[in-house]
């Protein structure tokens, strides 16, 4: 199966816009219905608009689980919100459903999101309390430093997704 388009195209977004002027005079799909709530999110994605996109992916996922392309939607949403967290589930779900190249791409995006290492704050927080799980090490923090930490972690899980994606294709 090739790979799937993951954003529409203007002219598919024209037709797109077109469809929803004419909704209630159509009946359609649940296919047609995911296909358009994603399109919409993506498009709002593109607008700067991630709550009202975030939204629209969550509605198409719940509509259909077993599609991935509503979970990359919404994965895009959390990545603008910087809730890398919250992208890194979303995207790794998409990627379990179909390996998308594009779905690759936006994990590595939030790969590369922390670059550096392990924030020096954090590996002396967890020094200070052994046996604390990072839950209970996160509180400690201020919420500047917390968020930092989020990300780190976020980006981190994402390199380890990556490498087994790697993995599963050398195999």
């Amino acid at each position: 199966m090739g790979a799937q388009q993951t954003y529409p195209s203007a002219e598919e977004f024209s037709r797109f816009l077109a469809d929803l002027r004419n909704w209630k005079h159509k009946q359609l799909t649940l296919g047609e219905t995911v296909t358009m709530l994603v399109a919409l999110a993506n498009h709002l994605v593109d607008k700067l608009q991630p709550q009202a996109a975030r939204a629209l992916a969550e509605a198409a996922h719940c509509l259909d689980t077993e599609r991935p392309e509503p979970l990359n939607a919404l994965g895009r949403a959390h990545a603008q919100t910087r809730n890398m967290g919250a992208a890194v589930d979303a995207y790794e779900k998409a990627l379990a459903l179909n390996p998308n190249p594009a779905y690759v791409v936006n994990l590595e995006q939030v790969a590369k999101s922390f670059p550096g290492g392990e924030p020096e704050f954090w590996t002396a927080t967890r020094a200070a309390i052994p046996g604390a799980n990072p839950e209970q090490a996160l509180k400690l923090l201020t919420d500047e430093q917390r968020h930092t930490v989020e990300q780190y972690l976020a980006a981190e899980r994402a390199r380890r997704v990556l490498a087994k994606l790697r993995t599963a294709r050398k195999a």
